[in-house]
């Protein structure tokens, strides 16, 4: 099956105990990663080797470029061209250029600060990919596709430079409304202030979160001890049936920051406190993916219709329904079905409905559940 996995910036030690959970399971495991491998954690050096060992084009293991590979990059240009003007052998006369972050530091600790060793580790980082398709059948049967990238994909037609600074730097908290692909990312922590308020009821702070046709696996490992009151887990979601995957369970995440593992009382409480506010929720966007992945517990066929589930929207793309719009009553086909907390009342789903009004057809954005009259 395949597997996706969020920022790991140095986390090497959470990255391997995931591993190791997902093969345990799957040896046949397809592993992606979202990119941003280097930077900010304590052992950026163990990762990148095990990304120079393991990580290929089409192999096993694979990845796509984060915006922290590409700043790496950037400067390696930078540092290149001090390097050979002799900024090397004269360093009173111009300072060594350092990464915006502390890949630098990392690479002199690794004594690879020359061009001749520095050049294989530019060139694995220079080899990722912004983005990968995937198109594959879900548990249930039905054929899906999904958009691995680190930041976001541009499903409108951009050039290929603004495509790629999307691809790596663009911060969207309430989804993918452009595309029927499943889009599955990471580059903004699900711990984000501005990320949880875009989707209250969508997000668990610090674990796998999702919205419309979104996954977003950037639990914020790395910012564990900024953030005692989430999990912050190194996150990994299946593509075939959208289980997710930790190395460790949520209670265990929260007693590693308390004083020598013990069962601290203030994480015990912080434990209870997420649980209550986090955990008893299912999300709705997860659902209607599920939905779309064939799920027979949200795809429910009696009698040829389609019986509804509680907390899903009630209405499917492709549907002809019956709306009213400014106080005339319409038909049109639904094109688009907007999770809730999109639109302005936050307490139900929206959709866009393709309608012909006197021979001139007409897209209605946002059209609330409550004023769709039947179908």
């Amino acid at each position: 099956m395949h597997y996706v996995i969020g920022d790991v910036h140095g986390c090497y030690d959470e990255m391997m105990a995931l591993l190791q959970k997902i093969e345990e399971q799957d040896e046949d495991a397809a592993i992606y990663f979202v990119g941003d491998f280097v930077d900010r954690g304590p052992q950026v050096d163990k990762v990148l080797q095990w990304c120079m060992e393991n990580v290929t084009a089409d192999g096993k293991y694979q990845a796509v470029r984060g915006n922290h590979e590409e700043m790496v990059l950037e400067w390696y240009a930078e540092w290149l061209n001090w390097w050979e003007e002799g900024g090397f052998h004269h360093p009173q006369q111009e300072p060594m250029p350092e990464t915006r972050y502390d890949f630098s530091k990392w690479a002199d600790g690794m004594d690879i600060l020359s061009p001749q060793k520095l050049k294989p580790y530019m060139d694995f980082l220079d080899s990722l990919p912004y983005d990968k398709a995937l198109t594959i059948e879900s548990s249930w049967g039905n054929r899906v596709t999904f958009r691995i990238v680190h930041a976001f994909y541009e499903y409108a037609v951009v050039s290929i430079k603004e495509q790629h600074h999307s691809n790596i730097w663009k911060r969207i908290e309430y989804g993918n409304h452009a595309s029927d692909e499943i889009m599955v990312h990471g580059h903004t922590p699900t711990l984000d202030i501005n990320y949880i308020y875009w989707g209250l009821k969508d997000t668990k702070p610090g674990m796998v979160s999702y919205r419309q046709n979104d996954i977003n696996v950037d639990g914020g490992c790395v910012f564990a001890k900024d953030f005692p009151m989430y999990p912050a887990m190194l996150c990994a979601i299946r593509l075939e049936d959208l289980e997710e995957i930790y190395a460790y369970t949520v209670e265990e995440r929260f007693m590693q920051r308390s004083p020598n593992g013990t069962k601290d009382a203030n994480q015990q409480q912080r434990l209870e406190k997420y649980v209550t506010k986090h955990l008893q929720y299912e999300s709705v966007c997860r659902n209607m993916l599920l939905q779309k992945l064939g799920h027979p517990d949200y795809v429910l066929a009696k009698n040829g219709k389609e019986e509804h589930v509680p907390g899903n929207p009630l209405y499917r793309e492709d549907m002809e329904v019956t709306f009213r719009r400014n106080g005339e009553q319409l038909q049109g086909t639904i094109e688009i079905v907007n999770a809730y907390g999109v639109f302005e009342d936050r307490g139900q789903p929206y959709y866009d409905i393709l309608a012909n009004v006197s021979g001139t057809y007409i897209l209605y954005k946002g059209v609330p559940e409550s004023d769709i009259l039947y179908f």
